[in-house]
């Protein structure tokens, strides 16, 4: 090879060199950009939840506490409406400066969305991360951001969780923080029969990754099939109905399909208690005059003696029901109801009083309201605490009462508003 020859290959050689730095640095810009919100400057809500998930990974390695804190600008819309959207970048971009310099190098903070920004805060308990959370709600209290001729301040509301990494994935906790609540259960209970769900053990399993408890409200109506039995194996807590030891007591109070019989279920019963590792309980509805006599209460008792639930609830109804000459047992009656299985069963407990108005919102008034009523009637003053809450008034359930949508029912001197049946579709 000449010495031109030898150059030209060298040059070629440079050439390459310097593309592949280039294509390089150009690749390194691009997974940047991708990664960062492009207003704020701040990790996008992707690479977030991937960063976090990794920093939950090290922190159940090493038995580390980790915290998250969600946060939302107040009444923010009130600036793009009043001095318009550049305005209002301008807040969002001073407001990710202010968290951005009240972070630790190993913190972790974007932007999610809209007004809303997520921290992570590694090595940090709860109750560290709400101190830092009110610092940083004070100091965006106090911030000044010059606009035109205007100068611009906003309010901002925060919620944090900590937990254990081997107890929560970054969804779970955001979740938490947003609530401001702990969750106890995940719970399956739709409208109608959990177990009539052919995924149900599937289900369950893809809501693992939360590392939240997952309960089972069941009527028991299918527990004498096996693959029924084995789903429910894998759920934390269960609960299974019992109102009747005596097939034709159970035939009156239950009104039961006529495919299904009550051996085959008390077999079922006994079956999955004798395998199931967590929590079981069962729930006993006693309607006066049907399964509230002394003999059926001691054929109960018997049965729970051999069941060996964690825990027997005795209820009543506290609710319209489906036929209006069901009754709730008296004073007496009920006393007895609790005593006689006690005798069996460690842990008898009421459940005879009205059940509280804690019911959650997802921001959709009219469903939520359709669909805790297709669960279970709603007393009027659970209905006004709930669109209290919410921030709406009685339009929408006057709207959905004269669109079929809801009957509204009176049941021991209280209001209840309840599903209809067979509504007409909205809007037809």
């Amino acid at each position: 090879m000449c010495l031109t020859e030898i150059h030209a290959v060298e040059e070629a050689t440079r050439r390459l060199h310097d593309a592949m730095v280039s294509n390089d640095a150009a690749r390194r810009e691009l997974q940047l950009l991708a990664n960062r919100d492009d207003l704020t400057g701040l990790m996008n809500r992707r690479h977030f939840m991937e960063s976090a998930a990794t920093e939950l990974r090290r922190a159940q390695r090493y038995g580390r506490p980790t915290a998250v804190a969600l946060g939302d600008l107040d009444f923010f819309k009130r600036i793009n409406d009043t001095y318009g959207h550049a305005a209002g970048d301008a807040m969002l971009q001073a407001v990710a400066r202010l968290l951005q310099d009240s972070v630790r190098v190993s913190d972790m903070v974007a932007r999610c969305g809209g007004e809303e920004f997520y921290a992570m805060l590694p090595q940090t308990t709860e109750e560290e991360a709400a101190l830092w959370a009110n610092r940083v709600r004070q100091a965006v209290a106090n911030l000044r951001v010059p606009f035109a001729e205007h100068i611009l301040s906003i309010n901002a509301s925060f919620g944090v969780a900590s937990r254990l990494a081997d107890t929560a994935c970054p969804e779970a906790m955001l979740a938490l923080a947003d609530a401001g609540e702990p969750i106890d259960y995940l719970t399956f209970v739709p409208d109608g029969e959990p177990t009539l769900d052919v995924n149900l053990g599937r289900e369950i399993e893809l809501l693992r990754p939360l590392a939240l408890p997952i309960a089972v409200i069941s009527n028991a109506s299918l527990i004498s099939r096996e693959d029924v039995r084995r789903e429910l194996m894998s759920a934390d807590w269960v609960s299974l109905k019992v109102d009747a030891v005596d097939s034709a007591i159970w035939r009156q109070n239950d009104r039961p399909h006529r495919s299904l019989h009550l051996s085959p279920i008390l077999e079922g019963l006994l079956a999955f208690a004798g395998h199931y590792g967590g929590e079981l309980v069962t729930e006993t509805m006693l309607v006066a005059g049907v399964n509230d006599g002394p003999r059926h209460l001691r054929g109960l008792a018997a049965f729970l003696a051999r069941l060996q639930p964690d825990r027997a609830y005795l209820s009543i109804p506290t609710r319209p029901p489906a036929e209006p000459w069901v009754q709730a047992p008296d004073e007496e009656v009920v006393n007895r109801a609790y005593h006689i299985p006690r005798e069996e069963v460690s842990k008898v407990e009421y459940l005879i009083g009205y059940e509280g108005n804690a019911f959650a919102f997802t921001g959709d008034v009219e469903q939520d309201l359709l669909s805790i009523t297709a669960v279970h009637p709603m007393r009027e003053d659970a209905v006004s605490d709930y669109l209290a809450r919410a921030g709406a008034g009685w339009t929408a359930v006057q709207r959905l009462v004269a669109e079929g949508q809801l009957a509204a029912v009176k049941y021991r001197e209280h209001a209840f508003y309840l599903r209809k049946l067979q509504a007409p579709r909205r809007g037809a």
